[in-house]
């Protein structure tokens, strides 16, 4: 199962600060998280990607106490020493809430990561293999990302960014999970709304969409 978990605002703990830290806390930064990288020889290119989203704690690991109550969402384990990988993976099991990830495989990890590759400014594809074999999951996301190539128009962002919108305000005004599907649905086949977007009228069709909204609350109100 492929799942696209929101770290918005969460905190990622990489304990260690190597080719492996710097690997994962540049994949993370796109994610809108907190990155905590521990470690006591930091990767040059840790620090050149210095930001106000990642902190660097120089401090040696000898042990997974620092894991205790600290919060994260995740926690990836990656020094140069697989026994401290494994004690790092399992202490942050046992932390509420928080999924581990052993960059060597010393444990088992809670999920795999995958290759992925962007297709436009929003939509981006991923190929797993289960852990299996990272390497040839890179080799069939770059073949499919040839094939992919142009798939995303401008007339699927236009839609993609009236959807977002229209799924947060249906979220307010309507609650029922059941009724806000049945809304959506009906924006997405709605042909008013499709030949304002394919006409490049992205704000007609959203006054568009909030109207059938309006009218999804009063037919609501008076039933």
């Amino acid at each position: 199962m492929l799942a696209d978990i929101d770290l918005d605002g969460c905190l990622i703990v990489i304990a260690g600060a190597g080719a492996q830290a710097y690997k994962r806390a540049k994949s993370l930064l796109a994610e809108n998280c907190r990155i905590l990288v521990v470690g006591e020889h930091v990767d040059s290119r840790l620090e050149e990607l210095g930001c106000e989203q990642m902190t660097i704690r120089r401090q040696k690991i000898e042990d997974a106490s620092f894991i205790r109550g600290c919060g994260a969402r995740i926690v990836i384990a990656a020094t140069s020493d697989d026994e401290l990988n494994a004690m790092i993976a399992n202490a942050a099991r046992r932390e509420p809430n928080c999924l581990a990830y052993s960059a060597d495989g010393s444990s088992p990890s809670d999920y795999s990561h995958v290759a992925t590759s962007r297709l436009s400014e929003t939509v981006e594809f991923a190929v797993s293999t289960h852990g299996q074999s990272p390497a040839m999951a890179k080799s069939l996301r770059d073949r499919a990302a040839e094939s992919l190539a142009g798939l995303v128009t401008g007339h699927d962002e236009s839609r993609i960014a009236l959807y977002s919108e229209l799924r947060s305000e249906a979220k307010r005004r309507i609650s029922a999970p059941s009724e806000r599907r049945r809304f959506l649905q009906a924006i997405a086949v709605d042909a008013g709304v499709q030949e304002l977007i394919k006409d490049g009228q992205a704000g007609a069709a959203q006054m568009r969409a909030m109207s059938i909204l309006d009218g999804w609350d009063n037919a609501k109100d008076h039933s």
